[in-house]
Order: structure tokens, then C-alpha cells, then sequence
């Protein structure tokens, strides 16, 4: 903030005309000239959340759903990993319920699979 330029010692928040010249002053000085504007403090910018109506959540029973898809196709677990180009290890845990699938996979899977595994709230 400046300094008022008459007294020299509040913040300068009005921006007077005295005579002919502008001066930056407080309150108190600024009854000494016309007023030709009020600095007000810039308004704090404030993030903007956007929250979605309803979440999306992968299913409790994601584990049961996704090994008997994968059995009724017939495909093994590592023919399934590579046809999605997906680690044999994540396709494993997540059907054997280790390991919860996150929606992006979720919904790779319901794709390969033809199953539902993600819900809204």
C-alpha cells in the first residue's frame, strides 16, 4: 500500500485532486480536495470447485462380477491383460479383489466385458 502523500503516514486508499495536482491520500487528507476515486482492495479471487451432482464409484462386488465375465468369455486372465494392454499383475489383483479397480479401468473393463461395474451416487 502507499503512503498518503499529505500526511505521510496511513495508507493512501482515495486518490483526491487538490488545486490542480492528484494526489494518492488516507481518509483524514482526503477532505482537503474533491474525491476523484475510492481505491477499493482488489477482490480476492476464489477457486471455483466445481463439485459433480453425483459421484461415480466402482462397485463393492467388482471382483466377483469381473472373474466370472472373464470365465464366461473363456479367456484366461493373461489373454484378457493383453487384449486390454493392461499388466497381467493388475488384471490379477483386481479380479482376485486386492485391489480395487479405479474408473478408468473400471470402465476399460466394462467395455472388454460387457459388465457394469460403475455406479453413480
Amino acid at each position: 500500500m502507499v503512503d498518503c502523500e499529505i500526511c505521510g503516514q496511513s495508507s493512501a486508499t482515495v486518490k483526491v485532486k487538490i488545486d490542480s495536482t492528484i494526489l494518492s491520500t488516507c481518509v483524514e487528507c482526503a477532505k482537503a480536495g474533491k474525491i476523484i476515486e475510492d481505491y477499493k482492495a482488489p477482490a480476492q479471487k476464489v477457486p471455483m470447485v466445481s463439485r459433480p451432482l453425483s459421484e461415480e464409484f466402482v462397485v463393492p462386488e467388482f471382483a466377483t462380477i469381473i472373474s466370472q465375465a472373464r470365465q464366461k468369455t473363456g479367456l484366461k486372465q493373461e489373454e484378457l491383460a493383453t487384449k486390454m494392454n493392461e499388466r497381467l499383475s493388475t488384471v490379477s489383483a483386481v479380479e482376485s479383489g486386492k485391489r480395487e479397480p479405479d474408473l478408468k479401468l473400471a470402465k476399460k473393463l466394462e467395455r472388454f466385458l460387457g459388465i457394469k461395474l460403475v455406479e453413480f451416487t
